[in-house]
């Protein structure tokens, strides 16, 4: 099961097996190789890339308008497996035996390990279609594969995807008064609820959504969530600067 707390907030985490090495001034990530077990067949072990370095400054790469992250923007953290032709993002290898037991039997029906970048992401919306991710983990690969699929020049696609998450996050919204959602995840999906509506051609549900963005951030009640609501405000200011054509991306980015 994909773990939220994988998950990039506002600033870099120590999460797990990455050993990371901070750097002020540099804009570049690194990698080294390694293997890990192939969840799928015993005995067999997978090719793989880990983090290395990376600074905060990924968190300013145009994947936050998806709020997604590196790695699991970056090829290397889509994890292969050649045995088995297993996928999964980088480090959620942990499968429970029904998800083992299902995965197995999908992937017998493939003949290789997937070669070309669109395959890999066709399989990994396999694979995880197969695994017992929350309503959390799910919203996240779609606004990540929205962002992939942006960056592969597939507007179309993307924008399937961002509605998709959009609707997911209308309902996660519906349920903020009684608490379904934490005021940090309240933030997050307003925020989204605004760029996605605004890039969907829905100026007026955007603008609802951002002026209940701006009402939460006018009551915070756990000062921890400050910075992320001003990191979130000025990626706003951002959206609104952005032609509603299905993509989150300035007219002066690359």
């Amino acid at each position: 099961m994909l773990s939220i707390a994988l998950l990039p907030r506002t600033k870099p985490l120590a999460v797990g097996y990455l050993a990371v090495l901070l750097s002020i001034n540099a804009t570049a990530t690194t990698w080294v190789e390694s293997e890990v077990d192939d969840p799928i067949l015993a005995g067999e072990t997978c090719h793989v890339s880990e983090p290395a370095s990376y600074g905060s400054y990924i968190y300013h790469w145009s994947s936050k308008y998806d709020q997604v992250f590196w790695p699991y923007t970056d090829p290397h953290g889509i994890w292969v497996c050649e045995a088995s032709g297993f996928v999964g993002l980088i480090g959620d290898f942990a499968l429970t035996e029904q998800e083992k037991t299902s995965i197995a039997s999908y992937l017998t029906s493939r003949r290789s390990a997937p070669g070309t970048l669109e395959e890999t992401l066709t399989a990994l919306e396999s694979v995880y279609a197969l695994r017992d991710l929350d309503i959390h983990g799910k919203n996240h690969l779609k606004r990540l594969l929205a962002r992939w699929y942006q960056e592969l020049g597939n507007t179309d696609k993307a924008t399937q995807y961002r509605q998709a998450a959009l609707e997911e996050i209308r309902d996660m919204l519906a349920g903020a008064e009684s608490g379904a959602i934490n005021e940090y995840q309240h933030l997050q999906y307003l925020y989204l609820a605004a760029a996605y509506s605004h890039t969907l051609d829905q100026p007026a549900q955007s603008q609802a959504y951002h002026i209940a963005f701006e009402q939460l951030v006018s009551g915070i009640k756990q000062p921890d969530n400050l910075d992320f609501a001003d990191y979130l405000s000025e990626i706003l200011q951002d959206i609104s600067k952005m032609p509603r054509n299905g993509e989150l991306l300035l007219p002066s980015q690359d």
